[in-house]
């Protein structure tokens, strides 16, 4: 309860930075987060991507935040990850990975950004499955769980490989499997 009174005493912009951070997990890159501040949500809170330092900047100095790499930053503790987290409210949350994961795919293709990562769109996209609407979508995801697979078994990581594939295949319905 005290992080999260601290963390709702904060101005919107670092909260929804802090909870767009938290969507992303525990460590999250500099890429992801950039990406995101240009979100048609957040333009009005992030007019422009270098804001979006100003309010990391907030959180490192409140001790919430920790620089983790040249261009990675980490939670300091999972208890404010969590305490981020929570912000956004429960029915939301599967709206707003959907949202995260879209915006970074979106980067990804339109802007040949590198320091994007497959695995952290696809992530995204599985927890927000739920607010799929569209079976399309659904068969665009499995996609790209088949691609994350392939690539996470390309570099020998066979958990998060059977991870992607599993959540791949669990998308498809008996009839996709005869086209």
């Amino acid at each position: 309860d005290l992080l999260m009174n601290m963390m709702n005493s904060y101005e919107p912009e670092v909260r929804w930075m802090l909870q767009v951070a938290s969507c992303l997990g525990f460590r999250f890159d500099e890429s992801s987060i950039v990406a995101l501040a240009s979100t048609t949500q957040a333009q009005n809170v992030f007019p422009r991507r270098d804001d979006i330092y100003k309010h990391i900047d907030v959180a490192m100095a409140d001790g919430l935040l920790l620089k983790d790499g040249a261009d990675t930053y980490r939670f300091s503790h999972d208890q404010i990850w969590l305490a981020a987290y929570s912000l956004i409210p429960e029915k939301e949350r599967g709206a707003m990975h959907l949202q995260i994961g879209r915006k970074l795919h979106e980067e990804l293709e339109q802007r040949k950004n590198t320091d994007l990562s497959l695995s952290t769109i696809v992530d995204q996209y599985n927890r927000g499955i739920s607010a799929v609407a569209e079976h399309a979508d659904e068969l665009d995801i499995a996609e790209l769980n088949l691609k994350a697979g392939e690539k996470a078994l390309s570099a020998l990581l066979f958990q998060p490989a059977s991870t992607y594939l599993c959540a791949g295949v669990s998308l498809l319905k008996a009839d996709d499997l005869d086209t």
